[in-house]
């Protein structure tokens, strides 16, 4: 099953949608790591400030920035970091083997 890279100056995914994303590190390397976009604002965050969320006071709530986030599946109290090692050019629907 091929993966269909979708340049993230031509179209972005969907508001929370889990899908690959690819960017060069600060080393140069390419990485590729399960993440999603988040268009600002309204999704919140059940961890602390140590997870880069933003603490809204008169809400008394949390909630991640703007920005592509990697998505963490075994830290369900720290589910989402953001990417900030590079900047993500490329992402895709996430493949699913059809023979599980």
């Amino acid at each position: 099953m091929a993966v269909e890279w979708i340049e993230t100056i031509n179209k972005m995914p969907s508001h929370g949608k889990k899908v690959l994303a690819a960017y060069k590190n600060s080393h140069g390397r390419v990485r590729v790591v399960i993440a999603v976009y988040f268009f600002g604002g309204g999704e919140q965050c059940a961890c602390d400030h140590d997870c880069g969320c933003i603490y809204d006071e008169e809400m008394d709530e949390s909630y991640y920035p703007a920005g592509w986030h990697e998505w963490v599946e075994n830290w369900p109290e720290f589910a989402f970091f953001p990417v900030l090692d590079g900047v993500v050019k490329k992402w895709a629907d996430l493949p699913f083997p059809d023979d599980c």
